[in-house]
């Protein structure tokens, strides 16, 4: 157990120390912040629209989800997050073990004394870390709800539905490392 863990402490900080590991968090917090302010400007324009209609018993349906921050805000910024997700682990896992043929330490790694299945769990849980800290930088989004938001229902955040969200992330983040 502990050589997979220096195996993947090592890989988070190959990540953490070369461009590429900031750049895929940096953009993933970009691209994840437009969605959350247009997903926020949606929102609002429903709640106006609900407020200058005589409440939501006059919205149409498909403006429904609109009546609490978690369902308005949240789960649509939850198709970004699984789609950077996605591909960003697809990267990361192609880079895991091309980067030790890429350095020519391809040949010592697999000639340490170390079983190949605790240099795959290695090399595995530090691209995890990686996706681990990409959805992190995320999560001050719904932060920043609780903080400033309030709804015409009075609703904030449904914090149970917020966790599960951001565990599915993860898992489908987990499950494209590991496939590739």
């Amino acid at each position: 157990m502990r050589t997979i863990l220096a195996i993947a402490k090592k890989e988070l900080m190959a990540y953490l120390t070369t461009m590429w590991g900031w750049a895929f968090v940096t953009f993933m917090g970009f691209i994840s912040a437009f969605s959350f302010l247009a997903a926020i400007a949606e929102f609002k324009e429903v709640q106006r629209a609900a407020v200058t209609m005589g409440g939501w018993d006059r919205v149409p349906a498909q403006f429904q989800a609109f009546r609490n921050l978690t369902d308005g805000i949240i789960v649509p910024l939850w198709s970004i997050l699984l789609f950077l997700t996605l591909i960003f682990s697809a990267m990361l896992a192609a880079r895991l073990f091309a980067e030790e043929r890429k350095q020519k330490t391809f040949e010592l790694l697999m000639t340490a004394p170390v079983r190949s299945a605790e240099i795959v769990l290695g090399k595995y849980l530090g691209g995890l870390g990686v996706v681990f800290l990409m959805l992190g930088v995320t999560l001050v989004y719904p932060g920043v709800l609780v903080a400033f938001g309030a709804t015409s229902s009075g609703n904030t955040l449904d914090w149970g539905v917020v966790w599960l969200g951001y565990a599915a992330v993860l898992m489908v983040g987990a499950t494209s490392l590991a496939v590739g």
